[in-house]
C-alpha cells in the first residue's frame, strides 16, 4: 500500500526536490521505514493509508466509481479542514479502527450549530439556506 500511497504524489515530490535542488536520493536513503514515517507526515497521505487499510478490511464493500472521486476529495478535506460533510457510509469509513482526522466529520447539516441559527435567521429573513 506504500507504494500505492507513494506513487500518487511521487511526481509533486520530486518537483519539490528540484526546486530545493535535492537529489532523489534522499528520499530512497530513509529506507523502507524511514520513508513510511514521511509518508506519515503528510496528513492526506496518512488518512489515505487509512482509507485503503478500510476497504481491504472490508471485503464485502459496494464501492463505485463514484466514490473513489469522493474519497479522494475527503482524504484531503478530512486532514486539513476544521469541518467535513459527508456521507454516512464515507464517515463510517474514515472514523473506523478509532482514527481521527483533523476534521469533524458530521453527516448531518443540524449538527452544526452555528450553521442551523444562520439558517434559522435566514428563514425569518426570508432567505432558505438549507
Amino acid at each position: 500500500m506504500r507504494v500505492i500511497e507513494f506513487g500518487d504524489i511521487e511526481d509533486r515530490i520530486e518537483s519539490v526536490l528540484q526546486r530545493q535542488k535535492l537529489n532523489g536520493s534522499v528520499l530512497t536513503s530513509l529506507g523502507t521505514e524511514g520513508l513510511s514515517a514521511f509518508l506519515d507526515e503528510l496528513p492526506s497521505r496518512r488518512v489515505d493509508l487509512h482509507l485503503h487499510r478500510q476497504a481491504l478490511r472490508n471485503q464485502n464493500g459496494n464501492f463505485h466509481i463514484n466514490d473513489l472521486e469522493d474519497w479522494s476529495a475527503l482524504g484531503l478535506a478530512s486532514a486539513y479542514c476544521d469541518v467535513l460533510f459527508c456521507e454516512k457510509h464515507f464517515a463510517s469509513l474514515v472514523q473506523r479502527s478509532g482514527f481521527r482526522p483533523k476534521a469533524q466529520i458530521l453527516t448531518e447539516l443540524s449538527a452544526l450549530p452555528e450553521l442551523q441559527s444562520l439558517s434559522q435567521k435566514q428563514k425569518r429573513d426570508g432567505y432558505d439556506l438549507l
